[in-house]
């Protein structure tokens, strides 16, 4: 299951079959953009000169200080240390809201901090509007709370995807079910007839 935690991994794959076709709609998307290392301050301050809307999905951790920085009365209680930090979602990952038709997006790989952008078929890939909106809602003040399940944020309904390993590796399926505890359900064709299958939403990526 993909929770929030400090290290991850872009979840933003092309849907291979229908990218071009989602990029050329009328009218502003989301997109992802991979910034420079350590660089999404600057990319965000860029974007915000341009008039770009972006947006960071945020997780909240607690840290505590090295012990080698603390006295050895200080480490039997390192808990009461602790501070709390704002830790990115998805590392070096934005998402910026543009026109991909009759937006200068092309521009976006000029800007200070910006590394490239998740394309298909040779466009920007958009995310639907109900990602970003499923990621605000799990904010408290914020920011999402660290141990929130997410995965089922980026699949839909009627989406299209590939079990990646366990028993039914390689088979592919439409999700007819997703629930916030992580698992989905899975609507496939095996040996010649429809099953219904649930399984842990970390066992799929996009067909």
């Amino acid at each position: 299951m993909l929770m929030a935690t400090t290290k991850q991994q872009s979840p933003w794959r092309p849907h291979h079959l229908s990218a071009r076709e989602k990029a050329l709609e009328p009218g502003p998307h989301w997109h992802v953009v991979h910034t420079e290392a350590k660089a999404e301050a600057v990319a965000k301050r860029m974007l915000e000169r341009e008039g770009y809307e972006h947006y960071q999905p945020m997780f909240r951790r607690l840290v505590t200080p090295p012990r080698k920085t603390v006295s050895p009365g200080q480490r039997r209680n390192l808990h009461l240390l602790a501070r709390e930090v704002l830790v990115p979602l998805f590392p070096r990952y934005l998402f910026v809201r543009f026109d991909a038709q009759h937006d200068p997006w092309h521009d976006l790989f000029r800007m200070v901090g910006v590394h490239g952008i998740v394309c298909a078929g040779g466009m920007p890939y958009p995310v639907r509007d109900e990602v970003i909106e499923k990621f605000r809602a799990l904010e408290l003040n914020g920011a999402i709370p660290l141990g929130t399940p997410v995965r089922s944020v980026l699949y839909a309904i009627g989406d299209e995807v590939r079990v990646k390993t366990g028993p039914f590796a390689g088979f592919a399926g439409t999700i007819e079910q997703v629930d916030d505890a992580g698992r989905v359900l899975l609507l496939m064709s095996l040996f010649g007839r429809k099953v219904r299958v649930e399984m842990a939403d970390d066992y799929i990526g996009r067909a």
